[in-house]
Parts: structure tokens; sequence; C-alpha cells
């Protein structure tokens, strides 16, 4: 009777071990997933046959969804809903006609991973940088949520 309470026992012991294990790994493997589709963006200031860009990019395993585009000029938001937000950089900073190169998030783009878009260009000689704060609000398909601010 006694060694048949210590077989169910253990039993019972394994059987609870086994089940904290594979939750603990059902945690894990979420956790592995999550991170293997993250999405990581950066922005980069590139110097180049007298032109300085503004570019950004996906390092990350997994896409970006854009949720918010933001341009401040002198501390002020730009308003991207009336028009492309760079248009009234360039009005404000004198680069009217000497702008090669802009592109403009819209809500739900997605930036593949390694994707890279030049998002705005302009002579040097004109201005060395633009005293402007751009703002990337965005998503993972897991729907977390991250944010990307920096100064140009």
């Amino acid at each position: 009777m006694k060694k048949e309470k210590i077989q169910s026992g253990l039993a019972l012991f394994i059987a609870i071990l086994a089940l904290a294990i594979s939750l603990w790994q059902g945690f894990e493997e979420r956790r592995h997933n999550r991170l293997t589709v993250k999405p990581l963006l950066s922005f980069e200031t590139i110097s180049h046959n007298q032109t300085k860009s503004i570019r950004l990019s996906n390092n990350g395993l997994g896409p970006a969804i854009i949720k918010g585009f933001y341009v401040y000029l002198d501390g002020q938001k730009v308003d991207a809903d009336i028009e492309n937000p760079w248009l009234q950089v360039m009005k404000k900073r004198g680069l009217e006609g000497q702008i090669s190169q802009m592109w403009h998030l819209a809500e739900a783009s997605i930036l593949k991973p390694e994707q890279s878009y030049i998002l705005l260009s302009w002579p040097i000689e004109v201005r060395q940088d633009l005293q402007i704060q751009v703002a990337i609000e965005y998503e993972s398909i897991y729907n977390k949520s991250f944010s990307l601010k920096e100064d140009f």
C-alpha cells in the first residue's frame, strides 16, 4: 500500500513537472516568435556628391507597419493632412526647387525587412542641416508599438 502511494505521488509530481515545462516552453516559443518578426527602424544621414539625404531603413527581421509619420519644423508639428510635410520644410528653409528627392510615409505603409527609403535629399551648398525633427510611430505584426524620433 505504501509503495503504491509513493508511485502515485511520483507520477503526479512528474505530470505536474511536465505540464510546467510545457507551459514554460510555450511562453518561450511565443517570445521567440515575436522577436523574430520585430521591426527595427533607423534613420541615417548620408552625404554624397554635394547632396545630403535622410534615409529610413528597416534593419529588423519583421515588417514595420507605419502608424504615424511626423515632421516638426521650428518645434511645431507640420500638418501632413493638408499637404506633404516636406513642401512646408522646403518653403521655410529656402529649398523650393532644390529638393532632388522626397518621400512621405502614409499611415498603414509597410516597410519590409532590409527595405530603405530616402525621405529627403537636398544640396549641401544651400543648407547643411534643416533644423527639423522627424518622428515615426510603427508597429510589428503582433501590434507591439515602437517609435523613432531624430533631429536633422
